[in-house]
């Protein structure tokens, strides 16, 4: 994907940059500003705001639901009954860190770089979660507990 977008970014500065050399027509010019601004933010603004929004998500597990608060520049909030909760699926690293999902992933998830969140998890998700195999224990004891209660 970087490769991509560094070819994205170059041939926009590229072009732009022989356009205003050449005294072309304004709309010529005008034509790729947005290609510029689409390259800036694929090759370093999306890692801006992937880390923005890591700073500002909060994951909780209580004893009936699970919240998900976060978003890079909006809050959106989304909750899960335990009681209701679809089978969670586990993503771990060799280095513990983990991706707990609630519900069905895209297919081809691990074929996809890491600054894709929106197709690896298109379910809920606690995403680079520390020690995520004792998470995911903590939510099964937590559904499980859940479910047994009348």
């Amino acid at each position: 994907m970087i490769p991509f977008t560094i070819a994205w970014f170059a041939f926009a500065i590229f072009w732009e940059a022989s356009v205003l050399s050449s005294r072309a027509p304004g709309l010529f010019a005008l034509w790729g500003v947005p290609f510029i601004l689409i390259g800036a933010y694929i090759t370093v603004g999306r890692f801006f705001v992937a880390w923005r929004e890591a700073q500002r998500t909060v994951y909780v597990l209580t004893d009936q639901r699970i919240l998900v608060a976060g978003g890079a520049f909006t809050t959106r909030i989304q909750e899960l009954s335990l009681r209701t909760l679809p089978s969670p699926t586990l993503d771990q690293g060799v280095d513990g860190v983990g991706t707990i999902t609630f519900g069905p992933t895209f297919p081809y998830a691990s074929w996809l770089p890491a600054g894709w969140p929106m197709m690896r998890a298109m379910s809920p998700s606690f995403t680079t979660v520390a020690d995520a195999s004792s998470v995911f224990r903590r939510i099964d004891e937590a559904v499980v507990d859940a479910r047994s209660q009348p």
